[in-house]
């Protein structure tokens, strides 16, 4: 009789546990390549679609993007009265 390696038997036997679990993990849990790429092109899309809807924002310090102060050469607004 041929002696037998125990520790060899029993981390074969470990591996091969692990082996399975880790299959049935990625049919659970796991999402296929394609999935994945699927889903990142949608939210790429997604982004992209709420970047080209965003309101530039207001320039100057007090946030309207208008000088409160009259134009400059004398020039009137339309706003005012005219002789």
């Amino acid at each position: 009789m041929d002696p037998v390696n125990l520790n060899r038997f029993r981390k074969r036997k470990t591996a091969e546990r692990d082996k399975r679990r880790a299959d049935e993990n990625r049919v659970r849990h796991g999402r296929t390549k394609e999935a994945k790429l699927l889903e990142r092109r949608a939210r790429q899309r997604f982004e992209a679609e709420i970047d080209h809807k965003k309101l530039e924002a207001p320039a100057g310090p007090d946030r309207s993007g208008l000088s409160a102060e009259a134009p400059e050469g004398g020039a009137r607004s339309d706003s005012e009265p005219t002789d």
